[in-house]
């Protein structure tokens, strides 16, 4: 309730405690709900501009390989910008061997240790011709880069592979935990990127170095080394480390013959 008051024979009105009260209560709400929309609005900005640069990054992988006849393969995970082969392919699709260079073969589900098929690093940009900066989502975390080893192999190594004489391709699931891709050529995932998100579990940074371990998240199917990885749509409510969070963005494309 407003209140009147007389000094001096001026008139003055204003506010009780309690009305100043429920006045900044209300504008404190307000604004959080303001800030809260903006957060959310930044995030979802993040994101979609990550998925812009996977886009980008997809579509050249596969004019390289409709030019070349095989993919390029990743690129070490753990040279720095400033080295001369940052961003360049690695040799292990044509030769494979475990000495480590900054990629990883992937054992098959079945925990065989299969290492000669599956290939995961980072996207070799500069094989590519694209900049430097495509090697990175927007939190400046490298975008993991998994082929099939052998439709790297030059000459035609992409052509000519065929899913039935090599039973070692990524297995891709949904949220219901259902495989979203067979045996076909037209499903067989010819290359797979990820963005591992906010969180940035499983991602390596800028300087080479891991920046945070899998740990216990929903996503941590895309980043503990198997051949098995998860599709599960964005949630965006639930705390960051809350185990059935999901923040990794998954992009894959079919071998095109």
């Amino acid at each position: 309730m407003r209140r009147s008051y007389h000094h001096g024979g001026h008139h003055h009105e204003g506010f009780s405690l309690i009305e100043m009260s429920i006045i900044l209560t209300m504008f404190a709400l307000l604004m959080a709900s303001l800030l809260g929309d903006a957060s959310q609005k930044r995030q979802e900005k993040t994101y979609v501009s990550t998925q812009a640069r996977m886009e980008k990054i997809a579509e050249s992988l596969q004019f390289y390989a409709q030019f070349h006849d095989y993919l390029p393969c990743p690129a070490s995970r753990e040279l720095p910008l400033s080295s001369a082969n940052f961003g360049r392919s690695s040799t292990k699709c044509q030769t494979p061997s475990a000495t480590p260079d900054g990629t990883q073969f992937i054992s098959n589900a079945n925990g065989n240790n299969d290492q000669y098929q599956l290939i995961v690093g980072m996207v070799p940009v500069r094989e590519l011709g694209l900049k430097d900066d495509d090697a990175f989502d927007t939190w400046k975390r490298r975008i993991t880069y998994i082929m099939i080893r052998p439709t790297g192999i030059y000459p035609n190594g992409y052509r000519s592979y065929s899913p039935w004489q090599m039973n070692d391709y990524p297995i891709l699931r949904n949220a219901q935990n259902t495989d979203v891709v067979g045996t076909s050529p037209s499903n067989l995932p010819a290359f797979i990127l990820i963005s591992h998100g906010i969180d940035g579990k499983g991602a390596f940074t800028q300087a080479g170095t891991l920046f945070r371990a899998c740990g216990a998240s929903y996503d941590s199917e895309n980043c503990n080394n198997d051949k098995l990885l998860r599709l599960s749509p964005l949630v965006t409510n639930i705390a960051e480390t809350h185990a059935n969070y999901y923040h990794d963005i998954i992009l894959w494309r079919p071998i095109v013959r």
